[in-house]
This record gives C-alpha cells, sequence and structure tokens, in this order.
C-alpha cells in the first residue's frame, strides 16, 4: 500500500513541475504581449517556415489572462501526471 501511495505522490509532483513550465512558458508569451512585440516574434517564426502569419495580436485582458494561465496550468498538470502514471506502468 505504501508503494502505491509513494506512486500517487510521485505523479501528483510531476504534474505539478509540468503544469508550473507550462504556465512559465505561457507567462513569456503573456510578457511580450504587455511589451509590445508579440506580432514581431509571431511574424519572425512564420516567416522562419516560409509562411505569411494570418494571426493578429489582440489587446491584453486581465480576464483572458488569468484563463490562459489556468488552463495551462490544468492541461500541464494532467499531462504531467498521465506520462508519470503511463512510465511507471511500461518501466515495470
Amino acid at each position: 500500500m505504501a508503494k502505491r501511495q509513494n506512486n500517487t505522490k510521485r505523479h501528483h509532483h510531476v504534474g505539478i513541475v509540468a503544469g508550473t513550465l507550462s504556465v512559465m512558458a505561457h507567462s513569456l508569451w503573456i510578457g511580450m504581449v504587455m511589451l509590445g512585440f508579440a506580432q514581431t516574434v509571431l511574424d519572425f517564426i512564420y516567416g522562419l517556415h516560409f509562411l505569411s502569419n494570418p494571426f493578429m495580436v489582440g489587446e491584453i485582458s486581465v480576464v483572458k489572462t488569468v484563463g490562459l494561465l489556468g488552463i495551462t496550468f490544468v492541461a500541464g498538470y494532467v499531462v504531467g501526471w498521465v506520462l508519470s502514471y503511463l512510465w511507471d506502468k511500461t518501466t515495470k
């Protein structure tokens, strides 16, 4: 029983780390939007792929920012937890 609790705790920790890393990456994007150079970055990235950018960066919104970070954390947590669980199941 103790081994199961340790695995569950490890899955939780991996989920927290994955969610936090995902939030940190999206925080960089939010910072670029706030500083006004996100459109330039998008244009550059699309240009590297020989594409024209069909997107325009909108105005920053507190509600959308909090929503983005919240959804990103939850998605990162779930992906981290599932990958940790699958790792345990496939490596035994």
